[in-house]
């Protein structure tokens, strides 16, 4: 798995530009998955972030890597399970971008840049 960490500015002035380790990526993702590109800040005591999973058959999927202090970045939900499945329908690099507001691709557009060279 290529993990690519993209260091961007945080909207907030207390967040810094944080590197979460490749062995956590290797814990957290299924075997399907092939690239990831992300971009995580970390604050006093929690995070913020996201991240664009690209699997096997060329579909991707971006999961939020926001958290509070009870938890972290790559922790499961309430239900124990990291909601990293693409739909069978969706989704190319192409569709996120449409699908996304301007102000979600201030986030994930250096992401989904990334992920199309």
């Amino acid at each position: 798995m290529n993990i690519h960490h993209i260091t961007t500015e945080a909207d907030e002035g207390y967040y810094q530009s944080t590197e979460i380790p490749a062995a956590d990526w290797e814990a957290a993702m299924p075997s399907t998955v092939t690239d990831v590109w992300y971009t995580y800040w970390h604050g006093s005591y929690e995070g913020s972030g996201e991240a664009l999973i690209k699997h096997q058959d060329g579909r991707f999927v971006l999961h939020n890597l926001g958290h509070c202090s009870c938890y972290g970045p790559l922790d499961t939900d309430n239900y124990g399970r990291l909601e990293l499945d693409p739909d069978p329908a969706c989704c190319t690099l192409e569709q996120l971008r449409a699908a996304s507001s301007p102000e979600a691709l201030r986030v994930r557009g250096p992401l989904l840049d990334a992920a199309s060279k």
